[in-house]
């Protein structure tokens, strides 16, 4: 009996040694992480998307590569289709459909849905991906202990943050869910 509770003891303890806590309070570590996050200006990300809609889903392949404001975002095979390439700032944006010659527009979601029926949200992805909410629109956020966004409401949109990892010394989300209405993205992230 008393080998018994010695092991339990032990198991206990041991259990309670591997679960991390949080040592600085949730709203704290999330000023902390957003302000390391904003400052991020340049980066890449290569992984998968789905992307749904009312009519139909599909999957591809996406790269996306961010410099300031400057974004080139490559899906490849969605829907059986070819590739799909959407390049621009915050001024214009340029689409590519398979070897077409590009055609542009000043607003590369409206532009991105006329061509392919996706609505991306393009520029609050953009954040979104980081695991912050765009600037400049209002939001209502939940945070897990650690500091981190684990569900987002922003410009109609629900968004769900999965499976944080640290990448390059930042712990960024290995997923994002986007959904409004009928429409639903997923990223993930490899």
């Amino acid at each position: 009996m008393r080998l018994r509770l010695v092991l339990l003891t032990a198991l206990l303890s041991a259990g309670c040694a591997t679960t991390p806590t949080p040592e600085v309070a949730p709203e704290s570590a999330w000023t902390a992480r957003q302000e390391i996050l904003s400052e991020l200006q340049r980066w890449r990300l290569s992984g998968r998307i789905s992307v749904k809609t009312e009519d139909e889903v599909g999957h591809g392949h996406l790269q996306w590569s961010q410099k300031r404001e400057q974004y080139d975002i490559r899906i490849s095979a969605p829907f059986g289709s070819g590739t799909v390439r959407l390049a621009g700032d915050q001024a214009a944006a340029a689409l590519w459909l398979d070897e077409q010659a590009p055609i542009h527009s000043s607003d590369p979601e409206r532009l991105l849905y006329r061509r392919t029926g996706w609505w991306i949200p393009i520029g609050a992805l953009r954040h979104w991906i980081l695991g912050l909410p765009a600037p400049g629109l209002p939001s209502e956020r939940e945070l897990d202990p650690y500091g981190r966004i684990e569900k987002l409401r922003q410009a109609g949109w629900q968004i769900r943050f999965l499976d944080y990892e640290r990448r390059d010394g930042l712990e960024l989300p290995g997923r994002v869910f986007v959904s409004k209405g009928e429409a639903e993205v997923k990223v993930v992230v490899q």
